[in-house]
């Protein structure tokens, strides 16, 4: 093989290989089904109105969800 394909070869093998690893990494990961040791507060904002409340000078939402936490 001449060196533009042997280069190719090991480019294509480390992308591959560098591929492998990752979905390996995401397999390992397992949901955890117990409830949290402590209250968790959630809160869903919608993109269509949340931008406006949480801008600091506008809604303050994120101002005082930082006070809250």
């Amino acid at each position: 093989m001449n060196q533009r394909m042997m280069v190719l070869v090991w480019t294509l093998f480390l992308i591959i290989w560098g591929q492998s690893a990752s979905f390996a990494d995401v397999r390992r990961l397992v949901l955890n089904p117990n409830p949290p040791t402590a209250t968790v507060k959630l809160i869903f904002i919608h993109h269509s109105t949340g931008e406006n409340w949480l801008t600091d000078g506008n809604g303050d939402l994120g101002l005082t969800l930082k006070k809250n936490s």
